[in-house]
């Protein structure tokens, strides 16, 4: 399940809707041409939602992802599908934008890297000095690495440890912003269904991508509902959001108008996600070039030594 297939159905069943449609003819015409398993699912949505069921509830056992279950959710009760949609496949638009432009700045400064693996040891086997085996040496180094950190990531994700990491510094830096992205949109979505801020925060900790903040967002609306947390603002502190949102939420909740803040919080933490990301890759990208500049410094003042100074000393010797 891809983020363009996900993007494609949610554009598709948008514009249905907006044309005044019924939700499970969208849903059944909006699967037509979608990817799977968006026409597999819509197909079932539409029947489940022609048998009066919710949609958002089909979504949820389906197995779709949160942040489109949580918004289709909220949007069934407030009556703002179309609206929500938009939102969904904005999030996801800007999702692959980042993931783009990271493949793209990515792909040069690693294939250099596999180069500059290999190039210390060309002279050595071009001497007869190791085998021609030895030139792969390092490239397969450099794959079966990625591959095991890759692993890592999947066997971390699943047992929780990569939630738990992600709330270390420095990727706190990075999973804090794009966690308080989804949660401001889901929670505007609540409040614009009319939830209860403890509904809307558990809503929100289904969604929000990340174990560690999800159990945070539901002892918060725990401590809502058992008086114990005076307000959305106190809730989001217990949580760890960041400190922008918090001043956002406070003046938002004396004037009465969170539902409007909790936009604008998500559209600034979700830039300034795409910004820290778009930073860390110049980061990383620039330690690659790095590596592989001294790489080859290395590289060239070992074949001068083999090829100039040697001969040099030999001969030096010999008289």
């Amino acid at each position: 399940m891809g983020w363009a297939g996900t993007v494609h159905f949610y554009t598709q069943l948008r514009s249905l809707l907006k044309a005044g449609m019924a939700i499970d003819q969208s849903c059944a015409l909006a699967g037509d041409n979608a990817p799977a398993p968006y026409r597999q699912w819509a197909k079932d949505w539409a029947a489940g939602c022609r048998a009066g069921r919710p949609l958002g509830e089909q979504m949820l056992e389906s197995g779709e992802r949160g942040l489109p279950t949580a918004i289709i959710t909220a949007g069934e009760r407030s009556g703002r599908l179309v609206e929500l949609c938009d939102e969904i496949v904005a999030f996801y638009d800007e999702a692959i934008r980042i993931r783009n432009l990271i493949i793209g700045r990515s792909v040069y400064p690693i294939f250099l890297l596999h180069a500059t693996m290999m190039i210390p040891v060309i002279p050595l086997w071009f001497l007869g000095k190791c085998s021609p085996w030895m030139v792969l040496l390092g490239p397969a180094c450099l794959w079966t690495g990625l591959g095991l950190a890759w692993l890592a990531h999947v066997l971390g994700r699943s047992s929780g440890f990569s939630a738990r990491l992600a709330t270390r510094a420095p990727l706190r830096a990075l999973v804090r912003p794009l966690v308080a992205t989804i949660s401001c949109q889901v929670l505007r979505a609540g409040a614009a269904a009319g939830m209860l801020w403890p509904e809307a925060l558990r809503l929100a900790a289904a969604s929000c991508g990340n174990r560690v903040y999800g159990a945070r967002l539901c002892r918060a609306a725990t401590g809502i509902e058992r008086e114990e947390v005076p307000s959305l603002t106190a809730a989001l502190t217990q949580a760890d959001f960041p400190r922008e949102v918090l001043e956002l939420c406070t003046a938002a909740e004396h004037a009465g108008e969170l539902e409007v803040v909790l936009g604008r919080a998500a559209v600034l933490q979700r830039e300034r996600f795409a910004t820290r990301v778009e930073w860390t890759a110049r980061v990383i990208m620039g330690t690659f070039y790095a590596i592989a500049m001294i790489a080859a410094a290395i590289t060239i003042v070992a074949m001068a030594f083999e090829f100039y100074i040697k001969p040099i000393q030999d001969i030096a010797e010999g008289l």
